[in-house]
This record gives C-alpha cells, sequence and structure tokens, in this order.
C-alpha cells in the first residue's frame, strides 16, 4: 500500500504542475493580452474626445483613433475566442480537482490501512480502492502530460495481480 500511496503522491504532483503551467497560460495569454489591448483602447477611445492632450492623436478628424480602436476590436475578439476554444482556465480547474482527489485517495488509504478491518482483510480495503481509482482515472484531465486511460489499465492488471490468488503455492519464507 505504501506504492500506491506514493503512485498518489506523484499524481498529486503532476496535477498540481499541470495546473500552476494552464493558470500561467491562461494568464499571460489570455488575460494580461486583453487588459493591456482594452486599456489601449479606451485610451483611443478618451482621444476621440476634444480631451486636449489627446487631440494630437486626430488625423483628419479622429479617422486614427478609429481605425486603431477597431483593430483592437478584433484583437481582443481573437484572443478572447482562442482562450475560449483550448479553455486553459478550465483545464487548470480539472488539475486542481484531479490534484485534490490523489491527496484524498492517500489520506483515505492511510486512514484505512490503521483500521482493524485492514488488518483482517486487506485484500477487501485494496478491492475497495481499485474501484474508487478505476471510476475515478477515467474521469482525470488528458492535458497537460497527465495521463488517465493507461495509468487505469495498468493499475487494473496490478490490482488483478494481487487480489487473485496465484496458480503457483506460496513456500513458507520465514526459514530463509
Amino acid at each position: 500500500f505504501s506504492k500506491l500511496e506514493k503512485w498518489a503522491d506523484d499524481k498529486a504532483q503532476a496535477h498540481r504542475s499541470a495546473n500552476a503551467r494552464f493558470k500561467v497560460m491562461y494568464f499571460w495569454l489570455t488575460f494580461v493580452p486583453i487588459s493591456i489591448l482594452s486599456s489601449i483602447q479606451a485610451f483611443l477611445a478618451a482621444a476621440a474626445q476634444d480631451i486636449p492632450f489627446l487631440v494630437r492623436l486626430k488625423l483628419a478628424d479622429g479617422e486614427v483613433p478609429n481605425i486603431m480602436g477597431i483593430v483592437l476590436a478584433v484583437a481582443i475578439s481573437v484572443i478572447s475566442g482562442i482562450a475560449g476554444y483550448w479553455k486553459w482556465d478550465a483545464i487548470a480547474k480539472e488539475h486542481e480537482f484531479a490534484s485534490k482527489y490523489w491527496i484524498a485517495f492517500k489520506l483515505e488509504s492511510q486512514r484505512e490501512r490503521g483500521c482493524d478491518s485492514f488488518k483482517n482483510d486487506p485484500g477487501r480495503h485494496l478491492g475497495h480502492l481499485c474501484k474508487k481509482l478505476s471510476l475515478n482515472l477515467r474521469d482525470q484531465p488528458m492535458e497537460g502530460v497527465v495521463k488517465g486511460y493507461a495509468e487505469t489499465s495498468n493499475f487494473e492488471k496490478w490490482a488483478a495481480t494481487v487480489l487473485q490468488p496465484s496458480s503457483k503455492p506460496l513456500t513458507n519464507t520465514a526459514h530463509l
């Protein structure tokens, strides 16, 4: 079970890293550009008014600020569309929830291991964890280099070997 808990730790760390990476991507590739472009657009809108120090920007009755305002609006729309398509903020949230799941899974394993029922029947405990893990691995996010489906089959194979008695009789190793 310590191997299982170590695996859960590794998975939690991987999801925390993916969460941080997608948060940074969303911030720098979406929020910052949109904020800067919106600020420039507001500045140009103010230039369209007759504010004395902004009058110099006007050429031919304010055509330049109007054209730049339109270009900025299109750029903001494109950036928003890219962010909406790739959903970096949603992917970051998925990885945050996945990380929390792995931490909870590890803590549950540790808590159950300390119970008397575990000492009496560890196979039941492993079966419970296997079922819970198999169901939840399929819901793990696939983006961000943290995969779920391949690990589901690997875990199911490992759990099957632990839960199924081998065809070879176990030899007593106490005398070795």
